[in-house]
């Protein structure tokens, strides 16, 4: 009898802890209230009025209008579009993934994209945060090129610029992406 009984415990307990199991670890925080850091200070001038933006962007506090759209690719996710007066200013997507998680910050600066902070965690099992490996790449765009790129994996060193035209036009195709989901919406 107690073998029963304890077969239909559990039996009764595997959908919840399955389901606890599939659900989405918790969401990587956007940059608010921060500001970019100068690496490289042979850089320093020409990538002050992106760094400038990025830090009055990130300081304020009302919008306009801010819209969500859900993202369906992969495990889901959203993409959250902020308004001010002058139009978008930036786009936050959040991507889920069975073992990692990607947030996508894009920052425009006269209405053209001036910079991409993406912070992707990956995991060491399906959707478990513990021990996850956090890596970050920051891309500087100016008059549509990509002038200048970090990631928190590289020596340092700039990369190549073949490298940088298929980081342009990877970035380029998803920030497309995403505004063609919201003009649909």
């Amino acid at each position: 009898m107690r073998f029963i009984a304890a077969m239909i415990l559990l039996i009764t307990a595997l959908p919840g802890l399955y389901a606890q199991q599939q659900s989405q670890p918790p969401a990587l925080k956007e940059h608010f209230g921060e500001a970019d850091d100068p690496v490289n200070e042979y850089l320093n001038t020409s990538l002050a009025p992106i760094r400038e933006n990025f830090k009055k962007i990130n300081a304020t506090k009302q919008w306009k209008q801010v819209k969500s759209v859900n993202i369906e690719k992969g495990e889901g996710g959203t993409a959250r579009f902020y308004y001010a007066g002058s139009g978008l200013q930036k786009i936050a997507a959040r991507q889920f993934g069975e073992m990692s998680q990607l947030l996508s910050e894009y920052y425009l600066l006269h209405g053209k994209l001036s910079f991409v902070y993406e912070t992707e965690m990956r995991y060491q099992q399906p959707f478990d945060t513990a021990g996850a490996e956090i890596i970050t790449t920051r891309s500087y765009f100016s008059n549509d090129h990509l002038a200048h790129q970090l990631n928190s994996e590289d020596c340092g060193a700039p990369f190549s610029s073949d490298y940088l035209e298929e980081e342009r036009k990877r970035l380029y195709e998803s920030y497309g992406q995403l505004l063609q989901l919201v003009k649909e919406r």
